[in-house]
């Protein structure tokens, strides 16, 4: 019964198996179901992707059930294999291992006229050169076997990839039950107080940073002074894709939002170049230029005025590099229908049909208060997850890349010509043709070493 077991959990099949249903469920999960929600064709689909929690798919309790499953396969077929790793890791090929001479597999090597030691010496320091290191000095009778090997640590990637997907679920579960993600929208000259810790931030000022020439921005910064419990004032700058790492916690700079606060007007009257009057307008509301009898009234701003071959007005980017208000001109502070309506440009004055209005427009400044859209991400498993990530790498690479081969020399009156040669002989757990190769160029430098 429990060999049974024990088959069923180390097969193969099993593995790939749950590794698809993963993989296929975090397919589904990553579908925009509000998408779906808003199309009448895809109603019954959505349905369906909802009644299995797909909105909400990795809080699931079958979705975790199934990692938690993964991670216990990986765990228990490191341990199940543990006892044999240990048997492959300490393993030296016997004699039944190595190729029979007659199948072309073993080299002959002519010894120098010196002493045996000698020979041996030189041979070691070639496969030394390459690689290689002495494993093991065997004698039978007047034979002499010396093995040398080279790639030993290639038997541990298999379970390496296994234990750091065992590392990396566990620091997932750690985030998952101790860790927090929140998103704040927070305004130049605000401070916000990080939950869970002692730790203020203030936004003393947002900036975009162009490209020059061009409207395209090159980074959004976040400029923040923190203060810790001790009071200190630290500044930090705050990029996109450069996140800031404070007592454990993560801030990541996410989004923005402009707010026009005002903007002051400069009014001339037509053919003058001498200002009237300054005012400050609110987006929605009026401002009175006592003077005149007239109220100004700011119905709409254009951060990148524009306007097409149909005279239809857009603005180019979010960007305020050409900004324009549309202004209403009122008979009174308590006149409700404007006498005027029509266009402010910054540093210039607007072209106009006639007939001509009462007063000109000139943008002197457009007052903006940036809100910076931060997220703040306590991670307390992204350490033992990048420790995982270490080892995926590094059995990846072990198991690719690191092969455990051995080199046999073999002295003795059962080999050609007695003690004038050496039979040399090799065997690789993996990538048997290549090592091949590589024997025949050992061949060749030992070959040249005893020519030396």
């Amino acid at each position: 019964m429990w060999q049974r077991i024990d088959r069923k959990l180390r097969s193969p099949i099993l593995t790939v198996t749950l590794i698809c249903v993963i993989g296929l469920a975090s397919i589904i999960g990553t579908v925009p179901t509000q998408i779906l929600r808003k199309s009448e064709n895809a109603a019954v689909i959505y349905e369906l992707l909802r009644a299995v929690g797909a909105d909400h798919l990795y809080g699931t309790w079958w979705y975790l059930s199934l990692l938690v499953f993964l991670a216990f396969l990986m765990t228990y077929c490191s341990l199940r294999g543990l006892p044999s790793i240990i048997r492959t890791f300490s393993f030296i090929p016997d004699a039944s291992a190595w190729p029979n001479r007659e199948e072309g597999e073993k080299h002959s090597l002519a010894l120098s006229n010196d002493s045996e030691s000698s020979a041996r010496e030189r041979i070691s320091r070639i496969l030394k050169d390459n690689g290689y290191h002495l494993r093991s000095v065997s004698h039978t009778g007047e034979d002499t076997s010396i093995v040398f090997e080279k790639g030993r640590a290639g038997v541990l990637g298999p379970p390496l990839v296994h234990f750091g997907l065992v590392v990396v679920f566990i620091g997932g579960l750690i985030t998952y039950k101790f860790g927090s993600a929140s998103e704040i929208n927070i305004g130049e000259g605000e401070s916000y107080a990080v939950p869970g810790t002692e730790m203020t931030t203030r936004l003393e000022k947002f900036s975009i940073i162009h490209h020059p020439g061009t409207r395209e921005p090159e980074e959004y910064v976040s400029s923040l002074m923190v203060k810790d419990k001790s009071g200190q004032p630290v500044w930090h700058l705050l990029r996109v894709n450069q996140p800031l790492n404070l007592s454990g916690i993560s801030l990541y700079q996410m989004r923005y939002r402009p707010e026009v606060r005002h903007i002051r007007l400069a009014a001339f009257e037509p053919g003058k170049r001498s200002s009237i009057g300054i005012v400050d307008l609110v987006p929605g509301k009026k401002a009175e230029l006592p003077a005149q009898n007239l109220a100004v009234r700011l119905e709409e701003i254009i951060p990148d005025f524009v306007v097409d071959s149909k005279n239809n007005v857009s603005s180019r980017s979010q960007y305020f590099l050409n900004p324009a208000a549309r202004i209403s001109l009122l008979p009174s502070f308590q006149g409700a229908e404007p006498i005027w309506t029509g266009w402010a440009f910054k540093g210039m004055f607007p072209a106009h049909n006639s007939p001509e209005p009462p007063l000109l427009f000139v943008i002197e400044r457009v007052s903006l208060k940036y809100y910076s859209g931060i997220k703040i991400v306590r991670d307390p498993g992204g350490p033992v997850a990048y420790l995982g990530f270490a080892f995926l790498v590094g059995g990846t690479f072990l198991t690719c890349y690191v092969f455990r081969r051995f080199v046999r020399l073999d002295f003795g009156a059962d080999t050609p010509n007695e003690c004038g040669c050496v039979t040399v002989s090799g065997y690789s757990l993996k990538n048997r043709p290549d090592f091949a190769n590589e024997l025949q160029g050992l061949m060749v430098r030992l070959r040249k070493g005893q020519e030396v």
